[in-house]
């Protein structure tokens, strides 16, 4: 009885009803407005197709079929955009953490929220349909609310496509930084700012490290600002600069460096010491005066090279010429010289030159080859080195002559490339060119006990008085003069050498008949005093040879010898 029931109710119009012109079925509907229209809830243990246009179910398929039979039935799209009217907070049951929607942008309208809820994960365009960037929407728009924003992978920072706006009376918080790719432009900046500042600066800034280029206006800290470099044209600073190192200096005013001050590179400039010690390594070169110390004691160094000096001047050493000649040239007949010895353009001047002492000749003559020689005048000659740096120099160099305790009594200055320019060095000793003695003089002596047996040598380097204790041997024995450079060297042309040789003796068998120079007989013209050459010594005491040697040109020599015996 009851199942007839409910097959009669399929007669109620009111239960099902059916459009037959447009093929439609309405249940609970006199109007089916599509195929199957039902008003109510439609419960089946399960659906068929995408079931996209459902409403209140939980999946929403795959999208929307593009018609209702045929391909298109199984063809589908889904809208761009999920347009939101009310709040709606996102909360997936505890099966899940992730919720998410097939549509490509989601809009919410004014005052509308799309809250997620803690832990929960909401991914839009699950299908990853979208291709084009993101549609312009219009109106104000509502807000989404989540503890964090990632990107599609949960793995990074979400892409901003048209940057973030912060609304006026807010800011973006927290304890990580924001890390900025491109520029960041701000009206205002407050806090820390860590990295490089490239542009203009303006206004007051707190707490800055790194770099920064432009210009800066008004950089003011409390306590202080630590800067590691600063790049730019100039810098003005009306306090006190603090500072562990610095590089190009210019300063109006005075600058205070506790630690000391270095300049220059390797091998060059030098170094004042937060003591006031200078060391300088090179050339020092001052427009002005030079002044140190203090009241009562220190100096002056000029301009022009005049030193003066307050007290004791303590040194331990001294590397200094004691003169300096400035050279010029009156045409190509002389040289000019300006300096001591009351010398003011003087044309070639005899020089005194001290052995043992320096001497500088600044060669200003504007292209005349200055050289020190050891032939006379009016050729090139022989260049004398020894002791001399610069020889031979020209216009602008400066030719220095430490002049050497073996040097030879008389030297010379030469134009190499003029005869007519040149002159005179005399060498002495400091007690100065030539001899005079008022009261007692004193000769060294070179004393050896080894006996002239057949030859023996009068090294003239250790003086020119020799003493022999030893008894002379050897019929006929020769003596050489000698010294450490020769003296074919010692000696110019035209100079006269005193040598004394005094020997013990024992037999008149020994004595002395020949005399060489340099170890050679060649060159040499002997004249014994007496006309004869010895042939016999003294019996016992001591004997006497005396040779007076006139150097008349290179290694050729007059000697005058003389023996006197005492037995």
């Amino acid at each position: 009885m009851s199942r007839a029931r409910n097959l009669g109710n399929l007669g109620n119009e009111n239960l099902i009803s059916g459009d037959t012109a447009n093929l439609r079925v309405g249940i609970n509907s006199t109007l089916p407005a599509t195929k199957l229209d039902v008003d109510g809830n439609v419960t089946a243990t399960a659906f068929f197709g995408d079931g996209s246009n459902l409403e209140g179910v939980a999946s929403a398929g795959l999208g929307t079929a593009l018609s209702d039979d045929g391909a298109g039935s199984v063809i589908y799209f889904t809208n761009t955009t999920l347009g939101i009217g009310s709040t709606v907070v996102v909360d997936p049951p505890s099966t899940t953490k992730i919720a998410y929607t097939q549509y490509q942008d989601i809009s919410l309208d004014e005052n509308v929220d799309l809250i997620v809820e803690e832990g929960d994960d909401f991914v839009p365009d699950i299908l990853g349909l979208s291709t084009e960037g993101i549609t312009q929407l219009t109106g104000i728009g509502g807000r989404i609310r989540a503890g964090s924003f990632t990107d599609k992978a949960g793995t990074g920072a979400p892409k901003l496509t048209f940057g973030a706006e912060v609304p006026v009376g807010v800011a973006v918080t927290g304890a990580g930084g924001i890390n900025v790719a491109g520029f960041a432009t701000a009206g205002g900046f407050v806090g820390n700012i860590t990295g490089n500042v490239v542009g203009n600066v303006t206004g007051n800034c707190s707490g800055s490290s790194g770099s920064a280029t432009g210009n800066a206006g008004g950089l003011t800290g409390t306590p202080d600002i630590a800067i590691r470099n600063i790049t730019g044209v100039a810098a003005t600073f009306t306090g006190v600069l603090t500072y562990e190192d610095v590089t190009n200096v210019d300063s109006v005013g005075i600058v205070t460096a506790r630690s000391g001050i270095k300049f220059g590179a390797a091998g060059v400039g030098g170094t004042i010491t937060g003591a006031g010690a200078v060391n300088i390594i090179g050339i020092s070169t001052f427009e002005s005066n030079v002044e140190f110390g203090q009241a009562g004691v220190g100096g002056t160094v000029t301009a022009l090279g005049h030193a003066e000096f307050v007290g004791i001047v303590t040194a331990s050493g001294l590397d200094a010429a004691i003169s300096v000649w400035t050279l010029g040239a009156s045409g190509t007949d002389h040289y000019t010289f300006t300096g001591p010895g009351n010398l003011s353009t003087t044309s070639d001047p005899t020089l005194q030159l001290i052995r043992g002492q320096k001497y500088i000749f600044k060669n200003r003559s504007g292209g005349h080859p200055f050289r020190i020689q050891s032939t006379r005048n009016g050729s090139a000659g022989t260049a004398y080195n020894t002791g001399v740096t610069n020889n031979d120099g020209g216009d602008g160099t400066d030719i220095v002559f430490d002049v050497p305790y073996d040097a030879p009594s008389v030297l010379y200055y030469q134009c190499t490339a003029h005869p007519n320019m040149g002159g005179v060095l005399y060498i002495g000793s400091s007690s100065g060119y030539g001899l005079k003695v008022a009261g007692t003089m004193v000769e060294g002596m070179s004393s050896t006990t080894t006996a002239y047996n057949t030859s023996g040598d009068l090294n003239i380097t250790n003086g020119n008085f020799h003493f022999n204790s030893a008894n002379l041997g050897g019929t006929g024995t020769t003596l050489n003069i000698m010294s450490t450079t020769g003296i074919n060297t010692t000696v110019n042309v035209n100079e006269v050498l005193n040598v004394t040789a005094v020997t013990a003796v024992n037999a008149s068998t020994a004595f002395v008949n020949k005399v060489t120079i340099d170890g050679k007989a060649t060159g040499i013209t002997t004249h014994w005093v007496g006309g004869s050459v010895p042939t016999d010594g003294g019996g016992s005491g001591v004997d006497t040879y005396s040779f007076n040697i006139l150097k008349t040109g290179s290694e050729t020599y007059i000697i005058v010898a003389n023996q006197v015996k005492t037995s």
